[in-house]
C-alpha cells in the first residue's frame, strides 16, 4: 500500500501532539530481531528407508553484525555457523562447520531497518529424531549465540511422526520458507502448511483443526477456530530450491486412502486468518487426532511505535479521530493495542478478508522511519518536525528538490499522485519549516 487514502490528508495538521515527553523511549524498545545472529526452519524429506534430506532455510539479520570495510567501498561480514544433531540420549550423530559472507553496501542502519541475508544448504542423515542447535558466530565482532530447535521430526498423539514447515507465496507456485523455526509471520501474503507424516499406517480422509491458545500475551486479538478438508501432493511434484519451494499444485488431490510414503500434505490458507500469537494444529483421520503440533505467529517486523502504547496512542492523534482516540484510552492498558487494531481494521477496506491491516502497519513503519530519518538537534523525534509530519500522512515524495530563495535553502517534495508540492524552509543548520503547501 503506497499512498495513505486521500480523505486522511486533510488531517495533516490538526492534532499533532506527538512525542512531548520520554524522546528515547522509541530507541530504547527492542524488536523481535535485536541482538539475533540467525533465525531457520527445517523440513525433513524421505530419501530412503534409513535416511532423510534435511532441508535448512535460514536468514541472518545483518542489521547485528560488524561489517568491516573491504574493496570497492563494500562491507563485509562473516557468518560462522556450526550445525549438530543429536539424538535423544544425547549423543551428537552429526556436524557440520561452514561460513556464510555478508556483503552490504554500507556498515551501519538505522533500528527501524530490517536488513537479511538468506540462505539455504541441505544434508543427507541417518533416519531418526534428532535435536537440533546451530552455534553462530559473528568473526569480526566474535559476538556468538546458541541457536535450538527441539526435534526435526516431532512426536504425535500416535506415534506418527511428522515434519511441518510454514511457506508463503510470492510467485506462480512458488513458496517462500518462513525462517522463523517453524512457526508463521504476520503478514498479507497467502499461507501454506507442509506437512510430511512419518507414519507407518494409511489414513484417509484427513482433515484439520486450528485453534488459538489462551495466553496472557499484549496480542490477544479474536481469533475463529478453523477447520477444513486436508490436500494431498506427490513427493516429486515438491522442488526445493536455495530461495524458495515450488510446488505443482495443479496435481494436488484430496487425501484418501494409499497416501503413506508418497505424497506430502497442504493446507492452504489464499488470505491471511491469523493475528500475532500461540495456535494449536491437529490433524484428524475419521474422529481420531493424529497429529498435533503447536506454532506461533510472530509479528517479526512490527512497526517499532507499536512497541510502546502510549507513543502509538500519541501518534496515532495525527490520523485518529477523537472520538476514536479516547476510545482506545479508556480500555485497560492490555486491551489498548487491541482496540487500536481494531480501529485500523475497520479503516482498511483493502483486504477484507485479511486479518492483516496494510494501512495501520504502513502508517506506523512511516512513523518508525520518520522519528530516525528526520531528527535534528533542535528535535530529536523527527515525527516531531515538519517533514516527519508530511512523510507520515504522505509517505515519500515522488521527487525532492533544493532550491535558495532569499538566500536560503528550500526543500520541495512534489507527490504527483495527490498533485501536490510542499516547500520547506530552512531556519537554520538541519531545521527546515513547512512555508507552503501548492496543490
Amino acid at each position: 500500500m503506497n499512498k495513505i487514502p486521500f480523505i486522511f490528508l486533510l488531517l495533516i495538521f490538526s492534532n499533532f501532539s506527538i512525542f512531548t515527553q520520554n524522546r528515547n523511549e522509541l530507541q530504547n524498545h527492542s524488536q523481535y530481531y535485536n541482538n539475533k545472529l540467525l533465525t531457520f526452519s527445517t523440513f525433513s524429506e524421505n530419501i530412503a528407508s534409513d535416511s532423510l534430506k534435511l532441508h535448512l532455510f535460514y536468514k541472518i539479520p545483518i542489521n547485528n553484525y560488524l561489517l568491516r570495510q573491504s574493496s570497492n567501498s563494500l562491507f563485509q561480514g562473516i557468518a560462522n555457523l556450526t550445525l549438530t544433531l543429536s539424538d535423544k540420549e544425547g549423543v551428537v550423530r552429526f556436524h557440520r562447520l561452514f561460513n556464510d559472507t555478508i556483503i552490504s553496501s554500507k556498515s551501519q542502519f538505522l533500528p527501524n531497518e530490517l536488513v537479511f541475508k538468506k540462505g539455504y544448504t541441505s544434508y543427507i542423515i541417518p533416519k531418526d529424531n534428532y535435536q537440533l542447535e546451530i552455534r553462530v558466530n559473528d568473526l569480526n565482532s566474535r559476538k556468538s549465540e546458541k541457536v535450538p530447535l527441539n526435534y526435526l521430526l516431532l512426536d504425535t498423539l500416535r506415534k506418527v511422526k511428522a515434519s511441518f514447515m510454514v511457506l508463503s507465496k510470492f510467485g506462480e507456485n512458488q513458496y517462500q520458507p518462513i525462517s522463523l523455526f517453524n512457526n508463521s509471520d504476520y503478514s498479507n501474503s497467502a499461507k501454506l502448511f507442509l506437512i510430511n507424516l512419518f507414519a507407518n499406517t494409511e489414513y484417509s480422509n484427513l482433515t484439520y483443526k486450528i485453534q488459538k491458545l489462551k495466553t496472557e500475551d499484549e496480542f490477544n486479538f479474536e481469533f475463529s477456530d478453523l477447520s477444513g478438508r486436508i490436500d494431498k501432493i506427490k513427493i516429486e511434484d515438491v522442488q526445493f530450491n536455495s530461495d524458495y519451494v515450488e510446488l505443482n499444485l495443479n496435481s494436488k488431490v484430496a487425501a484418501g486412502k494409499e497416501d503413506y510414503g508418497n505424497f506430502y500434505y497442504l493446507i492452504e490458507f489464499p488470505n491471511n486468518p491469523f493475528v500475532p500469537g500461540k495456535y494449536q494444529i491437529d490433524i484428524i483421520s475419521g474422529n481420531r487426532v493424529i497429529y498435533s503440533n503447536n506454532f506461533s505467529v510472530i509479528w517479526d517486523n512490527q512497526p517499532i511505535t507499536l512497541n510502546n502504547i502510549n507513543i502509538a496512542i500519541k501518534i496515532s492523534e495525527i490520523f485518529l479521530t477523537k472520538e476514536e482516540i479516547d476510545e482506545v484510552k479508556s480500555l485497560n492498558r492490555r486491551l489498548q493495542l487491541k482496540g487500536l487494531f481494531e480501529i485500523w481494521k475497520k479503516l482498511d477496506k483493502t483486504t477484507p478478508m485479511d486479518n492483516y491491516p496494510e494501512a495501520m502497519v504502513e502508517f506506523y513503519s512511516r512513523a518508525d522511519y520518520a522519528y530516525y530519518q528526520f531528527s535534528t538537534f533542535a528535535e530529536r523525534n523527527g515525527a516531531l518536525t515538519d517533514k516527519g509530519k508530511v512523510y507520515i500522512l504522505n509517505g515519500p515524495p515522488d521527487k525532492i528538490e533544493e532550491v535558495f530563495k532569499m538566500k536560503k535553502l528550500n526543500e520541495i517534495w512534489t507527490y504527483s499522485n495527490l498533485i501536490k508540492e510542499y516547500t520547506f524552509e530552512s531556519v537554520e543548520s538541519g531545521v527546515f519549516k513547512l512555508t507552503n503547501i501548492k496543490e
